[in-house]
């Protein structure tokens, strides 16, 4: 038995990268999918791979009318959404690095329309259509650069830690509906975007994330401890 057999999910930014692995996987699973995206060429041909249970729809995520028809084309489509998918994102200019030295406003502000307006938008008009069937689940791309510093842009870096607050905050307002709110985040070197970086060798990188996942495992342990009166 397929898992995703009967389901309906919107994957954005699913024409390549992660979008497009999670499309094929969805599919594979036995969902119908519908892709958004601004690569149109990509994205039509992906589709025409995976047809009949995928469709292809173009989608600029910081444009809400984009966002808007994105999500009614499936509802008329497919008459139901299970899955929203936030994959859309941007990086930034790496020429400038780091630095807050060369902060650009502009880019900024248009890292923060695609990352953070657009995953918003995607929240939005996801729960337009999943509150009254009360199900469904939203999921956002954020980044190991939204809890950590250090590890990419301060525009990328910002707008990944904003759509984890966003997150933990759509969670709390949507959870009553049956609706799960989840973000997940990805190893930023394994993405073609982010290979520019370099600035920490992997084993450091690795290190680091071990860390983290030990630190966050012995909160948690001592959290359920607490609980339990342990």
């Amino acid at each position: 038995m397929y898992r995703l057999e009967g389901k309906v999910a919107i994957v954005t930014g699913g024409a390549r990268g992660i979008g497009e692995a999670t499309v094929r996987i969805f599919v594979k699973q036995g969902a119908k999918v519908v892709i958004g995206d601004v690569e149109d060429a990509l994205g039509s041909l992906l589709a025409e791979t995976l047809s009949p249970r995928a469709t292809f729809v173009h989608c600029d995520v910081s444009l809400e009318d984009d966002v808007r028809n994105l999500v009614n084309f499936t509802m008329c489509r497919h008459g139901q959404l299970d899955i929203m998918f936030n994959n859309a994102g941007i990086l930034g200019n790496q020429s400038k690095k780091k630095s807050i030295v060369n902060f650009d406003g502009d880019e900024f502000d248009g890292i923060m329309r695609v990352n953070v307006r657009g995953a918003a938008l995607g929240m939005k008009h996801a729960a337009r259509a999943m509150i009254p069937r009360r199900f469904g689940c939203i999921i956002s791309t954020a980044s190991v650069a939204g809890v950590m510093g250090g590890l990419g842009p301060h525009a990328y870096t910002a707008s990944k830690h904003a759509i984890v607050g966003l997150t933990k905050n759509t969670a709390c307002e949507l959870g009553k509906y049956g609706i799960r709110v989840i973000a997940y985040r990805h190893l930023e070197w394994r993405l073609p975007c982010l290979s520019m970086l370099g600035e920490l060798p992997h084993p450091l990188m690795m290190m680091m994330m071990m860390m983290q996942a030990f630190i966050l495992g012995c909160l948690r342990k001592s959290k359920w401890r607490k609980r339990r009166g342990l």
